[in-house]
């Protein structure tokens, strides 16, 4: 998949706060405390906080991620993600740039961003207003009562699909009474359930010159990806040219190839990604990304309980991508229907075939 699409990803996981100034009483309707959220013009414009993702899937425990938080003045924001195996990624925004280095692979990669481009770009007060605005369409919001999180007082906040089929389903968020923060939220997607909890926030925190650096090893080249000129809507016939191979297409009745993109990615990866998206029924159902199969180290298939067409298949559940290869190809789909199983993706995977 291609970094863009890999950063979009994690930024829909990371939820930001909601962020302004409330009354403390909790007598106001739950409209009125929205309100009064979105038109305070207090605001919390630096934090540091400690906080753990947990992802689970039909109620068993899938991802355990602990990340630390550093948010200044300016908008610099710095990610440090840990996994269960102590794997460690840093993720740092300046403002100018994004970079973002995985120890476990020993790679690192920067995008240069400009600020109205994307979503951590925002102010809180419009992050909090964009995220209300779109649910307000498919949900129904109410306050549903007060709890105290890590030491502080919050509301508790419950987001409800109005409909049965809606693609977000349930979710929770737990907002500090004085400064508007999530402390917690819960959402619900398909059998996936992912939580995100600060255990410590400090909204006064005293930084060092070097917090919003990377200590990046020199041996390790830092990959620079120019995003806004890498791909080019293609058809089929140019992407398999790019390739150099027949790609195999997902052909179900109800299945329909929206749009095909080819990506051109330098530094150590070196490789042309084919990116292709599907709808069921008119609704965004999956992506596929396909590729040369790659060589060298951290780069093999790990298996799964899953095979894909007879394969090794190796699933990611924090992003819900299963992956293998074939005929000289790595081809790796994201599911983005939550209402889509990992098992339905891999039976539909029998329709695979060449045109």
């Amino acid at each position: 998949m291609g970094f863009r699409k890999c950063w979009l990803s994690i930024c829909l996981i990371l939820n930001v706060g909601f962020i302004s100034g409330c009354s403390d009483e909790v007598s106001a309707s739950s409209e009125e405390i929205m309100m009064n959220a979105l038109e305070s013009s207090k605001e919390v414009k630096e934090y540091y906080g400690e906080a753990t993702l947990n992802i689970s899937m039909d109620s068993e425990e899938s991802a355990n991620i602990t990340m630390e938080e550093y948010v200044d003045k300016t908008g610099k924001r710095k990610i440090i993600t840990r996994d269960e195996q102590e794997n460690t990624t840093y993720t740092l925004n300046t403002g100018e740039e994004i970079i973002t280095y995985d120890e476990k692979m020993k790679q690192a990669f920067s995008i240069n961003i400009q600020q109205d481009e994307l979503p951590s770009s925002m102010s809180p007060k419009d992050q909090v207003r964009t995220l209300l605005n779109g649910l307000s369409e498919t949900h129904s919001i109410e306050v549903v009562g007060e709890e105290e999180i890590s030491g502080r007082e919050t509301f508790h906040l419950k987001a409800s699909p109005k409909k049965d089929d809606s693609l977000l389903g349930k979710m929770e968020f737990w907002v500090d009474k004085k400064s508007w923060f999530t402390l917690k939220s819960i959402s619900y997607s398909g059998n996936s359930r992912t939580e995100i909890i600060y255990d410590k926030i400090n909204f006064d925190p005293s930084f060092s010159k070097d917090t919003f650096t990377l200590d990046i090893p020199k041996d390790i080249e830092v990959e620079v990806l120019d995003v806004g000129n890498q791909s080019q809507t293609s058809s089929l016939e140019e992407a398999e040219k790019a390739l150099g191979k027949k790609i195999l297409l997902f052909t179900g009745e109800s299945t329909t190839l929206e749009s095909i993109e080819i990506e051109k990615i330098g530094g150590e990866l070196n490789r042309t990604e084919v990116y292709m998206t599907y709808f069921e029924d008119s609704i965004p159902a999956f992506s596929v990304s396909v590729f040369e199969t790659p060589n060298g180290e951290g780069m093999s298939i790990h298996s799964s309980k899953w095979k894909v067409r007879g394969h090794v298949t190796e699933y990611d559940e924090l992003i819900r991508t299963l992956s293998w290869d074939e005929n000289g190809l790595r081809y790796v789909v994201m599911i983005q229907n939550p209402d889509l199983s990992v098992d339905d993706v891999v039976q539909k995977t029998e329709t695979l075939k060449i045109q």
